[in-house]
């Protein structure tokens, strides 16, 4: 089971077409060029619902995210 969570192991394009992949009618096929040469084909069989996020990880989250604004915003600014 691959959640975004625990997915380190897998490259950023990897993890984004595993969840890009069209679940409607599963086994869904997707796949992504391999920069060390190949090619990497997902198959994703199953679709599981998250469940309620813990109200501990939300607030993280939402510190990260703004901590991630707040860096963003100040890059921004120093470039005007």
């Amino acid at each position: 089971m691959i959640t975004r969570e625990n997915a380190s192991s897998m490259g950023k394009d990897v993890l984004n077409q595993v969840f890009r992949a069209e679940a409607s009618k599963l086994p869904a096929y997707a796949g992504v060029e391999n920069p060390k040469g190949g090619f990497i084909l997902i198959r994703v069989s199953k679709v599981v619902e998250a469940g309620a996020i813990d109200p501990e990880k939300k607030k993280s989250y939402a510190s990260q995210l703004r901590q991630a604004l707040a860096q963003e915003y100040s890059a921004a600014y120093c470039l005007v």
